[in-house]
């Protein structure tokens, strides 16, 4: 048997205070830094939409114009030439 301490005597009052205190704060870390992650991926999220949306609506725009300004125009008048 080995003369050290087992880890299943009963520990001091400090020690107890300070492993709940730490787990307690290891925990309360963990869960700021998820809803941190969570909150920042969201926004990074919605920011990408938007500016796919804005992107979008601007080649929407581009392509109805083109589109109406084909349609506008007179047809290209093919050259009448006779082939002997």
């Amino acid at each position: 048997m080995s003369t050290g301490r087992r880890w299943w005597r009963p520990r001091s009052l400090r020690r107890q205070l300070v492993l709940w205190v730490s787990s307690i704060v290891s925990v309360a870390m963990i869960g700021v830094g998820t809803v941190a992650v969570t909150s920042l991926w969201d926004e990074s999220v919605s920011l990408a939409n938007a500016q796919v949306s804005k992107s979008l609506a601007a080649f929407s725009y581009a392509y109805t114009k083109a589109k109406r300004f084909q349609s506008d125009a007179p047809a290209p008048r093919r050259s009448v030439t006779t082939r002997i």
